[in-house]
């Protein structure tokens, strides 16, 4: 997650960690606006903070996403299958991996 905040160029994004809930807030180098990932054991929420979003925020937002998710994705997948599920970075189950597709469906997210 850390490179995504030199794309694409370095300094696009200002990263903050979040104590409450845990997560990431990603601030704009324009000012216009702000990503809020949040986590908890059950979801992972994104929230846009910012009255007047540039439109070059809401295309590097849609970026951001897209990385963070297929990012996500890859880490479940425990290097295709050869990672136990019990010692997965993250193991998202049946019902997260659903989410996790329906979500890359919604944002028309294709795996390279």
């Amino acid at each position: 997650m850390g490179g995504l905040q030199n794309e694409p160029e370095p300094g696009t994004w200002t990263v903050e960690q979040l104590d409450d809930p845990p997560g990431l807030s990603l601030s704009y180098i324009d000012s216009s606006g702000t990503v809020a990932i949040t986590f908890d054991d059950s979801s992972i929420s994104f929230s846009r903070i910012g009255s007047a979003p540039s439109m070059a925020f809401r295309l590097q937002e849609a970026v951001l996403i897209s990385k963070f998710l297929l990012e996500i994705e890859e880490l479940a997948s425990g290097d295709g299958g050869t990672v136990a599920p019990e010692n997965r970075l993250v193991y998202l189950g049946e019902v997260g991996s659903e989410a996790l597709a329906d979500a890359k469906d919604r944002y028309n997210i294709k795996n390279e």
